[in-house]
């Protein structure tokens, strides 16, 4: 039996609203202590003592583009702006985001999950957050999409079935899929169709813990087989779905739900009765 979480108090949004924006620079970089809870490292433990804006913080903005969606808020638009013209703008050399360690900080220069969120959050924002923008930002954002896409399938390809790392090439899809609902481009549209049908083929295997669950590898080229840790499954759901709802195909509905009860039924209770998900 799963238990239902009671809270003795609704969660104060304001007060977390406040806290999240505490951390926004004046330039719209996201400053934060980030420590990750699968690989065990945190900014503290390496030389720069940083962590980076572009990777896992850059969601913000679409929580940020949720509540806008509710209420109207010139603060709150202003600050999304401010935080589009930072990502849209700091840029390496090598046409990767700039600042994207996340929490192992600058340490980190380069990686496909690193730009992949951040385009999944600029997509989003051209798609779900345009009334939001100023003069130009849907524009600038489209531009980025289009150049980042094309770096990462130069630095990254993936033309070979089963290559890559499973939640990244999820990440990947996610965000050419919502470049394509938001800027109407075909070949990023044809192109994810195809590529979820193959991560399917490639990385989901049935039967984990039972008949109505999938797990999905990390890596097809992993001899031991390690399933994903349960916190990235977000990242093959989310498009999945998505995915489902732009193409209608039934088989991306049924997976999206055998991986959420993979997550639901291999978690577990510690000692102290806490639920916990399952690290590999």
């Amino acid at each position: 039996m799963y238990k239902t979480a009671h809270f003795t108090r609704m969660p104060d949004v304001a007060q977390l609203g406040r806290w999240l924006v505490s951390w926004v620079q004046p330039s719209g970089a996201i400053h934060g202590f980030h420590n990750h809870p699968i690989w065990g490292t945190n900014p503290w433990r390496v030389l720069d003592f940083s962590c980076g804006h572009t990777t896992f913080a850059t969601p913000f903005m679409m929580g940020l583009i949720h509540l806008l969606g509710h209420r109207r808020d010139q603060r709150g638009e202003e600050l999304l702006r401010r935080l589009i013209d930072y990502q849209v703008n700091e840029i390496q050399e090598n046409g990767e985001y700039d600042h994207i360690g996340f929490q192992v900080g600058d340490s980190v220069k380069v990686g496909l999950i690193h730009n992949a969120i951040p385009n999944v959050v600029l997509a989003y924002a051209a798609l779900y957050g345009r009334d939001f923008l100023a003069p130009g930002q849907y524009e600038a954002i489209g531009e980025r999409l289009k150049k980042s896409l094309a770096v990462l399938d130069r630095q990254y390809p993936n033309e070979q079935p089963g290559s890559g790392t499973c939640n990244q090439e999820y990440a990947r899809s996610w965000s050419r899929m919502l470049f394509a609902l938001a800027y109407e481009d075909h070949p990023s549209f044809e192109r994810s169709h195809r590529e979820l049908h193959q991560f399917i083929k490639d990385f989901h295997r049935r039967g984990w813990p039972d008949k109505e669950c999938s797990g999905v590898l990390r890596s097809c080229s992993d001899p031991l087989e390690t399933f994903e840790p349960a916190e990235y499954y977000g990242l093959m759901i989310s498009p999945l779905i998505l995915g489902w709802q732009m193409y209608g195909d039934q088989i991306f509905l049924d997976e999206a739900l055998a991986l959420s009860r993979h997550i639901a039924r291999s978690a577990w209770q510690d000692k102290a009765g806490q639920t916990r998900l399952h690290r590999h």
